[in-house]
């Protein structure tokens, strides 16, 4: 069975990420966390 994609190299990698993905996924991350604090904040204090 041959693969779809026909390559020269097998190593070669076709999704190369961005160098500040990690930076952005982080702050992003950080971001969902505090928002889900201060909601959880918010109901508690009721």
């Amino acid at each position: 069975m041959t693969p779809l994609v026909h390559a020269k190299h097998r190593h070669v990698n076709y999704f190369h990420g961005h160098p500040l993905h990690g930076m952005f996924s982080l702050i992003a991350s950080l971001i969902l966390t505090g928002l889900i604090v201060i909601t959880l904040l918010v109901t508690t204090a009721r």
